[in-house]
């Protein structure tokens, strides 16, 4: 059996005290993968708790996540007060216009410390089809990247403390919840790189140079409800790149970027602190440094090579066993994937029925993706900071085309040999168009 060191330092700029902890991890072991029996690692490497910059919970529960595995202390009130809206009942959130966040992220900061999982088993599975509660995967926040990576993200430290506890009923909702949102990102993917992005927005196009940021072997992008899309900061669509490419085992893979943000820990901070990847000083992670079993992700060995083959193949191996794998989660909304041997779109509603955005607050929500050649692009014709009624999307031809009431534009569909053409719908689940 395989032993690995793993250092992991983190430096921050106070007083210039550096803080280190050597941890033993054994990476084989998915029931006992941390030394420590009862949580995650917790290194105290920060020379005093920080503060939050905001107050939201979605940047206030990262800051006490930092304090929580890195300071002396930490203020537990920061996720109390995140519980405080709806009851703390996560079907009024998921039935209340507004964040469907916040409370989740409160409950997910009380599990690691409190250690109970009720609320977090509730809150994913009546995300199921089978509860018959019509709230759908991930409910409003579908797909977005605003959020629904870091609420992923969050889920991945909750998921391996429960492998450690050996809490079973709420593994069987993170593994399912979780395997769901590695197959909605493959069904997107491409087994190759991309440069630059194009947002068609506001009635004009906005170029993103990708170069930099996008240093892997491969690709993804789909829809989703407050998507900005915008190439700026870490609301982009990429966010889910590294966390994916760690998932599926996807080689080569690369993030030049801090995980560190406003001395917040991102999306893939959380994941490097769940799966045991190590930070180093200056806040970044070597992704293609070690590999981690598939259990750390919500996925067996098979389901992971099923997916993995099935990207690096362009879709054209694995699809049906790909499909199976959701039998039962549905969206909210109808999102149709549509493979060529040249690239892939996805959009909301069908090629027959018109989409629109899932979240009463419909502002940069992207209603469609194209990934051909080295090029991402996004359909969004509303700004971010220019709130409208929700806005629709439809095909036409060989055009998908959106609009929010003050522009309407359109993207074609990606040239070449149809592949696959499949639609996941709140009615059917996952069918196979073509």
């Amino acid at each position: 059996m395989k032993k690995y060191l793993v250092i992991a330092v983190i430096l921050v700029g106070v007083g210039g005290v550096y803080y280190a902890s050597k941890v033993s991890v054994d990476f084989n072991n998915s029931k006992a993968a941390y030394p420590e029996t009862q949580s995650l690692v917790r290194a105290k490497r920060l020379a005093g708790p920080i503060s939050g910059n905001c107050h939201e919970c979605f940047c206030g529960e990262s800051t006490e996540i930092t304090n929580y595995f890195w300071a002396a202390t930490f203020d537990k009130s920061e996720f109390e007060r995140c519980i405080t809206g709806d009851g703390n009942d996560p079907l009024v959130m998921f039935r209340t216009p507004g964040s469907q966040n916040h409370i989740v992220y409160g409950n997910i900061g009380l599990y690691l410390v409190d250690k109970d999982p009720t609320w977090l088993t509730h809150y994913l599975a009546i995300q199921r089809q089978s509860s018959g509660t019509g709230v759908g995967f991930m409910g409003g926040e579908l797909f977005s990247t605003i959020y629904g990576n870091s609420v992923a993200a969050s889920l991945l430290l909750a998921h391996n403390q429960a492998l450690i506890l050996h809490h079973a009923d709420l593994l069987k909702e993170t593994n399912g919840w979780l395997r769901t949102y590695w197959v909605a990102y493959a069904l997107a993917a491409v087994p190759h790189g991309i440069t630059r992005s194009l947002v068609y927005t506001e009635g004009g196009i906005q170029s993103n140079d990708r170069s930099k940021d996008s240093a892997v072997g491969y690709a993804t992008a789909l829809v989703g409800a407050r998507s900005p899309g915008d190439g700026g900061g870490y609301n982009d669509p990429y966010e889910i790149d590294p966390m994916f490419a760690l998932a599926l085992n996807l080689k080569p893979r690369v993030f030049t970027r801090s995980v560190v943000q406003n001395s917040n820990l991102h999306s893939l901070g959380k994941t490097a602190i769940a799966i045991g990847l190590p930070i180093s000083t200056n806040n970044r992670v070597d992704l293609g440094s070690l590999d981690f079993p598939a259990a750390r992700f919500g996925l067996t060995e098979s389901e992971r090579a099923t997916l993995q083959q099935f990207v690096e193949s362009n879709g054209t191996k694995n699809l049906d066993a790909v499909m199976a794998m959701v039998s039962d989660y549905r969206p909210a909304m109808a999102i149709t994937y549509y493979r060529t041997d040249q690239g892939v779109s996805t959009w909301f509603g069908t090629s027959t029925q018109s989409g629109h955005c899932p979240n009463p607050n419909p502002k940069g929500c992207n209603y469609a993706t194209k990934i051909q050649g080295a090029t991402e692009e996004y359909l969004h014709p509303n700004g971010y900071n220019t709130p409208q009624p929700p806005g629709r999307s439809w095909r036409k031809a060989n055009k998908i085309c959106a609009t929010n009431y003050t522009y309407q534009q359109c993207m074609t569909l990606p040239g070449g040999t149809l592949i696959s053409e499949i639609s996941w719908t709140p009615d059917q689940g996952m069918i196979r168009l073509q």
